[in-house]
């Protein structure tokens, strides 16, 4: 009997045998998870979700549970050189706002998700999903041999959705099944359904992966059609293979209307797109398949985003993270349907968990990654926005406007003021967008007068200045110095709207306005002291 249940509180944490979780329980008793208030699942709305396409990410990065998955992250240079030189070794996640679900997937026969991965997932308003595996007909005959085994299993995956605060399974059987389990499957599935509604919360998710047909033979059908039909009715989702052509898509239409548009939606059903491009259309033309998906109105499966860090070039080609996940997701961009922050109260230093220079994942200096540290990333990205030092923060390169974040906030009687505050290298200004069923309106957050300082105009507050701020040109010409009343490191302010007139309208957009600045100073060969950043930003309704 194997388990690799942890015991350094690590956050990680799988099983591989019933006997393994049913011991697990015995000997550490399930017990709600310490920092459950931190990975409540904020700015969710799934009665919006469920009226558009959806889109789900199924995290499959060499293997799952990696080092820089703990809580306590992972020092880079401790990574195997060959990692460092053959991929980029470590897989992050910026484009929350633009998915609905994310699974996380291992092969290990129950698969918990890290909890640095729910707290990520769950700010962001993102279900999060574990994954429930049978590669064997032995394991599977253990676990549906007798009911009050299955009706056990079944217990203890609430168990670990309640108190680790997840929200459901994909479930993948991965061999033939004989035919006189095949109702005890069907029950188990329905039975984990309900009672994951009735004791997690009602929007809990139990998907099942194309793979057994009603006969209970391994057949992968890469459709929904009779032969696998029985399986969609007992779960909330349907995830397709990835062999899949149009003419399956539209058989999968016809099956669809015929038998469940009643009591299902087109949108539980997820087309999948593997992107590593086993038998489809993967890498960076994931954007093709997408869009034929897209024009059936389907939702989306997308597996293993982490190729974008396993198939990276060698160390010399310095790509990083950051510009192929731009990459990747900037093609897929116009097929995706963005949720909105939906939180009154918020605050985020922008940070992606690294704490230092660390973009090619090549260098010799001390790296340190903790997931734990991600904070709530804005819906503005761009691999330019990610600064070198990989300090908090986010990078602006030039003038405008940015759409800091999408909103669906309603403005009650109660809500007076909208405040904010912010912390950055260079003057920004704050653009409200409100609306109603009839206007749109744009506001200019003004600065609280108690903390302000007039500037030629400009409302600001220069905390702190560099008084003999020295640097070196690439070149290698002599150190400069800068005056202090020239280059203020630090800007910080509080901000305010006045909303009593708007009672009954929605925030819309939170908008980041860049202005051309003189006074900001004009050096020729940038370094990291000039660079444009948004360090902070917090929200308050009241």
């Amino acid at each position: 009997m194997k388990t690799t249940c942890n015991s350094k509180n690590d956050g990680i944490l799988s099983f591989d045998t019933p006997e393994s979780l049913f011991l697990w329980n015995e000997i550490e008793n399930i017990t709600p998870n310490p920092h459950q208030s931190t990975y409540k699942l904020n700015n969710f709305n799934w009665n919006k979700a469920a009226k558009r396409p959806r889109t789900l990410v199924c995290h499959d990065h060499r293997g799952g549970y990696l080092e820089y998955e703990s809580l306590q992250g992972i020092t880079c240079s401790s990574l195997p050189n060959k990692d460092k030189e053959r991929q980029i070794p470590i897989y992050s996640f910026f484009h929350w706002w633009y998915i609905d679900i994310f699974v996380y997937f291992s092969h290990h026969f129950v698969t918990v998700p890290p909890d640095v991965w729910i707290l990520a997932a769950h700010q962001h308003g993102v279900l999060i999903l574990g994954t429930f595996i049978i590669e064997s007909v032995a394991l599977f005959n253990q676990c549906f041999s007798d009911d009050l085994i299955t009706d056990k299993i079944v217990s203890f995956l609430v168990g670990l959705c309640k108190n680790m605060n997840f929200d459901g399974w994909l479930i993948n059987i991965e061999n033939r099944v004989d035919s006189v389990y095949l109702d005890r499957l069907e029950c188990f599935l329905r039975k984990l359904r309900r009672d994951l509604r009735d004791n997690v919360h009602n929007c809990t998710q139990v998907i099942w992966y194309d793979s057994v047909v009603n006969s209970g033979e391994l057949c992968w059908q890469n459709e929904l059609n009779k032969d696998n039909m029985r399986w969609f009715s007992s779960v909330d989702g349907f995830y397709t293979n990835y062999g899949w052509t149009e003419c399956h898509l539209q058989r999968t239409l016809e099956t669809f209307y015929k038998n469940f548009s009643e009591d299902k939606s087109l949108f539980d059903i997820y087309i999948g797109i593997d992107v590593f491009g086993r038998d489809c259309t993967g890498g960076w033309e994931c954007f093709k398949p997408l869009e034929i998906i897209r024009r059936y109105n389907f939702s989306a499966a997308i597996f293993a985003p982490g190729w974008i860090c396993e198939t990276c070039p060698k160390r010399d080609q310095k790509i990083s993270l950051f510009d192929n996940s731009e990459r990747f997701w900037n093609l897929l961009k116009p097929y995706l349907f963005p949720h909105k922050m939906l939180s009154k109260q918020f605050c985020t230093n922008f940070s992606v968990g690294f704490s230092s220079e660390c973009l090619d994942f090549c260098s010799e200096e001390t790296n340190d990654f903790c997931m734990k540290n991600l904070n709530i990333q804005p819906f503005y990205l761009s691999s330019t926005a990610f600064s070198k030092d990989l300090k908090p923060g986010i990078l602006i390169n030039n003038v405008g406007m940015f759409n800091l974040f999408l909103c669906n906030i309603l403005i009650e009687q109660t809500d007076r003021y909208l405040e904010m505050s912010y912390k950055s290298s260079f003057p920004v200004e704050f653009v409200i967008e409100v609306s109603n069923s009839l206007n749109v309106e744009h506001l200019l957050a003004k600065p609280k007068e108690k903390f302000v300082e007039q500037t030629e105009g400009v409302q600001e507050k220069m905390l702190k200045f560099s008084s003999h701020f020295n640097y070196q040109n690439t070149e290698g010409e002599e150190q400069k110095q800068i005056d202090e009343e020239y280059f203020p490191l630090i800007i910080e302010d509080n901000l305010e709207l006045n909303l009593q007139q708007k009672s009954g309208w929605y925030i819309k957009k939170i908008i980041l306005w860049v202005k051309n600045n003189n006074n900001f100073p004009k050096i020729e060969n940038q370094n990291d002291f000039q660079e444009k950043r948004l360090f902070y930003f917090e929200m308050n309704l009241i």
